[in-house]
C-alpha cells in the first residue's frame, strides 16, 4: 500500500494476487451472481487503487481493504434496489397466485437471509460460510465482539422463528 501511496502501480497485481480469491468469494456469498461478484471485485481493486492515500501504514491492511468491498457492495445494493410501486398501481390478482415454495435448500437459505438486515446477514455469512471467528468478524465490520455475538443470537432466533414448520407446508 505504500508503494501505491506512491502512484506505482505494481504492487496491484500482488495485492489482487493475495486477496481476489477472497474478495470474489466474499462477493459471490452475498450476491448469488458470478459475474456480480466478479464485477465488484475488480471495482473494491479501482477503489483500493484510488484511495490509497487514505490508507494508514500504521493499521492493518485487512480491515481496511474489507471496508472498502463493503462499501463497493452497498453502493451496489442501492443501484440495484427497484422502486417502490403504490399499491393502488398494483393488479388485483392475489387470488390467482399460487405460493411457490423454494425447491432448494440453498434457495432457501437465501430465502431465509433476505429476512436480516444486511449486516446481520453479512455476520452470518462471514461466520457460517467463511469459517470467520467472532474477533474477525468484529475487525472486518467495525463492530465489537459482544456486538457480533449479540447479533448472532438474534439473527438466528430470527431464522428459527421464520423457518416455516413441516405441518404448515
Amino acid at each position: 500500500m505504500t508503494l501505491l501511496k506512491g502512484g506505482h502501480e505494481e504492487p496491484l497485481t500482488v495485492l489482487m494476487s493475495r486477496h481476489g480469491s477472497d474478495l470474489i468469494r466474499y462477493f459471490r456469498m452475498r450476491s448469488c451472481d458470478a459475474q456480480a461478484a466478479q464485477e465488484l471485485t475488480n471495482e473494491t481493486f479501482y477503489r483500493a487503487y484510488s484511495k490509497a492515500l487514505t490508507f494508514d501504514p500504521t493499521k492493518s491492511f485487512r480491515p481496511w481493504f474489507y471496508a472498502v468491498a463493503t462499501n463497493v457492495w452497498r453502493a451496489w445494493l442501492r443501484r440495484r434496489r427497484t422502486p417502490e410501486v403504490p399499491l393502488q398501481r398494483l393488479p388485483e390478482q392475489a387470488e390467482e397466485q399460487v405460493p411457490v415454495s423454494p425447491s432448494t435448500g440453498r434457495e432457501q437459505a437465501d430465502g431465509l437471509l433476505d429476512q436480516l438486515s444486511e449486516t446481520d446477514r453479512a455476520i452470518l455469512i462471514l461466520r457460517h460460510y467463511e469459517g470467520l471467528k467472532l474477533k474477525d468478524i468484529a475487525q472486518r465490520l467495525g463492530l465489537s465482539p459482544g456486538a457480533v455475538y449479540t447479533r448472532i443470537f438474534r439473527a438466528l432466533e430470527k431464522l428459527r422463528l421464520s423457518k416455516p414448520s413441516v405441518d404448515s407446508v
